[in-house]
């Protein structure tokens, strides 16, 4: 297992590098999150793959630098991969993750073999919606950072038969992120128009939901006939924690397809 630090100029970020076997996978967490929250994941793949799972800027142990937006996250997996040598990874972003991941995707065309959206939010939303993260936003002072991201993070991301103790352990590690980083952050979120940037992925993409999905998964479906839809059951938005072994079945089947996809292709 490598875990070390990769940095250009200010900008340094933590990763785990582990296991071999192609295609490679690249982890990428949600907002206030960090690269543990891909635990489960790594332990798994690492038998069969090459995985990287990393911190990204303004989280854990990366670095608090520059702005705080989707594009430049997407700008940090970018130069992640080209650091560490990730040929034509399969990119899978969890939450605030999944719109980075369709991001790199947009920009970068050949670069991901293809992309994994884990119940990651943005699509459908309306300026009404949009408005009122705004006013949540701009309402919340900044030494009340840690209540207000807690009261942010229970609304809606848990289910009742999640683990409470892990629900907790999920909480404080999201509570722990500076306020300045997590407003950007928000901010970006909010004004990223995640179909309108999907629309213009040609790669491979499957959407994993959750059990009590808030985003509406026959409208993906929809909008986005040739993507690959799944749904977990039994927990809540951090399902790759809950109930791994779904979201790992699901991303093996999907590497799988990716694999025979290009098999005939190139036969």
């Amino acid at each position: 297992m490598t875990l070390g630090i990769t940095q250009s100029g200010d900008l340094h970020l933590r990763y785990v590098d582990v296991g071999t076997g192609e295609p490679p996978l690249l982890f990428i967490h949600g907002g206030s999150c960090d690269y543990a929250h891909f635990a489960p994941q790594v332990e798994y793949f690492r038998k069969t793959h090459r995985v990287v799972a990393y911190d990204q800027r303004g989280h854990g142990e990366s670095a608090k630098c520059g702005t705080y937006t989707v594009g430049a996250l997407a700008e940090d997996a970018r130069w992640l991969c080209d650091e560490l040598s990730l040929v034509s990874p399969v990119i899978i972003g969890h939450s605030l993750g999944g719109s980075v991941a369709i991001a790199v995707g947009a920009a970068y065309p050949e670069l991901a073999a293809g992309l994994v959206l884990l119940d990651s939010a943005g699509f459908g939303r309306n300026p009404e919606q949009a408005a009122a993260v705004r006013t949540r936003i701009a309402s919340a002072a900044t030494d009340a950072s840690r209540q207000e991201v807690r009261s942010w993070v229970g609304e809606g991301l848990f289910e009742p038969f999640d683990d409470p103790a892990t629900v907790r352990e999920i909480m404080d590690t999201m509570a722990r992120q500076p306020w300045e980083v997590w407003r950007e952050l928000a901010e970006s979120w909010v004004s990223f128009d995640l179909g309108a940037v999907a629309a213009r992925v040609r790669v491979p993409v499957m959407y994993v939901g959750t059990s009590r999905p808030k985003i509406n998964l026959a409208a993906i479906a929809e909008s986005y006939p040739e993507w690959y839809i799944g749904r977990t059951v039994g927990a809540g938005h951090f399902h790759q924690l809950f109930v791994p072994a779904q979201v790992n079945a699901m991303i093996d089947t999907f590497i799988s397809q990716i694999e025979r996809t290009n098999g005939a292709m190139g036969s």
